[in-house]
């Protein structure tokens, strides 16, 4: 008998010395020849009945092995045909014996049914492909607009360009202290918060120029804003200021109208 082990590895498992346990040592000797014999495909003869029962049970596990590493190869021949330039992990002895002790006597407990995890990846580009999403990812990350705060500057610029008197740093401040977010979600457009702070808190500068040409060109402070009823104020609860008033100076300070003129809060 003879048989061609190409990948030059033999396998012997604890479990075959019960099988030749009681033999010679002369007998183990010629054992083991014949073994080394079978995996080098060379021809031989084996006359003693006991040491032919014996060489039987390894024999057994040898073509086994031989059988799923034949099938590995090919696996990963095929796949490299279909995906070329790919490297793969080499099968080592030792997987090859992991592969063999997940289960009862090289199978996973069944009578002879293989169920062997070959790590191989079919599709042959597992890592490319992974390589290729996070590349796209990143991609999108890149397009994606990323937010900046803007400076207490920006928003007063702004505010001054829709005359709504929204006060530049109380806006600042507010969405600093919640982390620059609109309720659990982060802010994409801080403009856009701007304009719904007009509309919750009644600033419809724009318009009320629009309807009213008294107030057209009207330069308003700090905090200033005009009401849906079209009067100038600086805060719901305080009386209107006078539209013919300066611009309030900042946001501490009142209107005065003994003086016609704004007071630090403190005098």
């Amino acid at each position: 008998m003879a048989a061609n082990n190409q990948k030059g590895t033999i396998l012997l498992y604890v479990s075959h010395y019960e099988s030749i346990r009681q033999l010679s040592l002369e007998q183990k000797g010629q054992l083991l020849d014949y073994i080394f014999l079978y995996a080098k495909g060379e021809e031989f003869v084996i006359n003693d009945p006991v040491l032919e029962m014996a060489f039987s049970f390894i024999k057994e596990r040898m073509d086994y092995c031989a059988s799923k590493y034949d099938d590995i190869i090919e696996k990963r021949r095929e796949a490299g045909r279909r995906h070329r330039g790919n490297q793969y992990s080499r099968v080592t002895l030792e997987q090859m014996e992991q592969m063999e002790q997940n289960g009862t006597n090289g199978t996973n407990g069944t009578n002879g049914t293989d169920n062997v995890s070959v790590n191989v990846n079919e599709n042959g580009n597992g890592n490319e492909n992974d390589k290729e999403k996070e590349k796209e990812k990143e991609k999108e990350n890149k397009k994606r607009k990323v937010f900046t705060p803007p400076t207490v500057h920006d928003v007063q610029a702004y505010c001054q360009e829709r005359h709504n008197g929204i006060d530049a740093e109380y806006f600042i401040d507010f969405y600093s202290s919640k982390g620059w977010k609109v309720g659990d979600a982060p802010m994409k457009d801080w403009k856009a918060a701007v304009r719904t702070w007009e509309k919750r808190n009644g600033y419809h500068i724009a318009d009320n120029s629009r309807r009213n040409p008294e107030i057209t060109g009207l330069r308003l402070g700090v905090g200033e804003y005009i009401d849906n009823d079209g009067n100038r104020r600086y805060s719901p609860t305080l009386p209107p200021v006078p539209m013919d008033a300066p611009p309030r100076p900042d946001n501490e300070s009142v209107f005065s109208k003994e003086t016609n003129s704004w007071i630090p809060t403190g005098i």
